[in-house]
């Protein structure tokens, strides 16, 4: 009873990731990122926008609950390819959907190490390509600056 998932195991802390994808008849895909013990954070795309949630970080009966940090509505058209960048940088996470689009939220429980990175599907069926993941040590010493540069011209 769980979703399509491809994992790849690979440590981050600070990090950008890129990829592009297409929905092709699903519901909801996400970029699922995972520590040691489970999920921590993810970028949640449906065909009306993209999310950055940070997850249950202690199961299903702990006190901890997933939460929606931010949510950008826009048309996620089916069918053509669309790229997502995904930047870590301590509790904050920011999404940017085609280059205009972006989702910005920050949890402590995002900042923690992780372990995995996940592409699920909920639904028919999505194309992914072009994954990539940089460690992001170079833009730390501006990252106040990015932040706060990308969030002034972000549309919702």
């Amino acid at each position: 009873m769980h979703g399509a998932v491809m994992r790849r195991s690979v440590e981050m802390k600070d990090a950008v990731i890129a990829y592009s994808f297409k929905l092709d008849g699903t519901k909801t895909t996400s970029l699922s990122l995972n520590g040691a013990k489970g999920h921590i954070s993810r970028v949640r795309i449906t065909p009306t926008g993209v999310s950055v949630q940070k997850d249950d970080q202690d199961g299903k009966d702990g006190p901890d609950k997933a939460a929606v940090l931010d949510t950008v509505t826009t048309d996620v058209k089916a069918g053509e390819w669309h790229t997502l960048v995904v930047e870590l940088r301590g509790p904050d996470i920011l999404a940017t959907l085609d280059g205009t689009h972006t989702a910005f939220g920050t949890h402590d429980a995002v900042g923690a190490p992780k372990t995995n990175l996940g592409l699920t599907v909920a639904g028919e069926s999505a194309s992914f390509k072009s994954l990539k993941v940089y460690e992001a040590k170079e833009t730390l010493k501006d990252w106040d600056a990015t932040r706060a540069k990308l969030l002034a011209g972000r549309k919702k």
